[in-house]
């Protein structure tokens, strides 16, 4: 499975011009968009769960939910756009008569928010590009992990290839010219490779495996770091609406679907790298 890369969106909205820490915790209760996620599966193989279609299903609602309220938000933000620049000026100086404390916190609000981004975008796109090589390496290691697990058995089938004469690159010994008990042998070998996986499978996929706390880490990030920080730099929209009078209220973020959709695209990457089923069932086994 693969799900298509969604590009982050970054909208920092302020009058006139103005471009508008916390340490990781526990997992967050499932709220808002992170309802929808469906909780990590420990099988070995996604072809015999439902967690792949879990995983499209969730992405599919979240990515509904965002663009009903992008409809929203971008019709509040036409109606923005379409106030003439003196029209705008004047509600702006009347608001701020009428409100002195709360025009008072709007400007340092914009100036903090300016400075949040200057001082905070270097950090958040680091950790970003951090995550990304780390799911790489997560990746390798399992590969790697994997191909040790199974080179007993790979190192025996390669040996029945070599004593039987057929091409060590041809996945299989069933051939019409090849002998009975190749075919007994090799299939003894399908199944020592089925049960290395099904020793090797929990250390990762399991709940405790590196595999899950990886997740967990990124989840965490996301829901602590990432979403809190775009959905700042988003929040002087809402005032700038409502100072115009602009349907304020019915604007809301879309960052959480955001964070949520990046998380789901990285478990459907990752969960990918599972066996689709064993190599043997109980009449035969296939090579692959």
């Amino acid at each position: 499975m693969r799900f298509l890369t969604f590009r982050g969106r970054l909208l920092v909205a302020a009058l006139a011009g103005l471009v508008c820490a916390s340490a990781l915790a526990a997992p967050p209760a499932a709220t808002g968009p992170w309802a929808k996620v469906p909780p990590l599966t420990t099988a070995c193989f996604y072809g015999t769960d439902t967690f792949d279609a879990k995983l499209e299903a969730a992405l599919a609602a979240v990515n509904a939910d965002r663009e009903r309220q992008l409809a929203i938000n971008q019709q509040i933000q036409a109606d923005y756009q379409s106030i003439d620049p003196m029209e705008m000026a004047s509600r702006m100086q009347q608001w701020m008569m009428s409100n002195p404390q709360e025009a008072m916190k709007y400007m340092q609000g914009v100036q903090a928010i300016g400075e949040d981004f200057n001082a905070r975008m270097p950090e958040i796109n680091a950790a970003t590009q951090r995550f990304e090589q780390e799911e790489k390496d997560l990746v390798k290691r399992y590969q790697a992990a994997l191909a040790t697990a199974y080179a007993p058995g790979h190192a025996k089938h390669l040996a029945l290839k070599k004593k039987v004469g057929v091409d060590p690159s041809y996945p299989t010994v069933k051939d019409p010219g090849s002998p009975d008990w190749a075919f007994v042998e090799e299939n003894a070998i399908m199944r020592e490779l089925d049960q290395a996986y099904a020793a090797f499978c929990p250390q990762w996929w399991g709940a405790a495996g590196p595999i899950q706390a990886w997740l967990k880490t990124y989840r965490t990030w996301l829901t602590n770091e990432w979403i809190p920080f775009h959905d700042r730099l988003e929040s002087q929209n809402a005032q700038n609406f409502a100072i115009m009078g602009t349907p304020a209220a019915s604007w809301k973020t879309v960052t959480a679907h955001e964070g949520v959709t990046k998380y789901l695209q990285a478990v459907g990457r990752v969960y990918g790298e599972r066996r689709e089923k064993p190599r043997c069932t109980a009449e035969d086994c296939s090579h692959f």
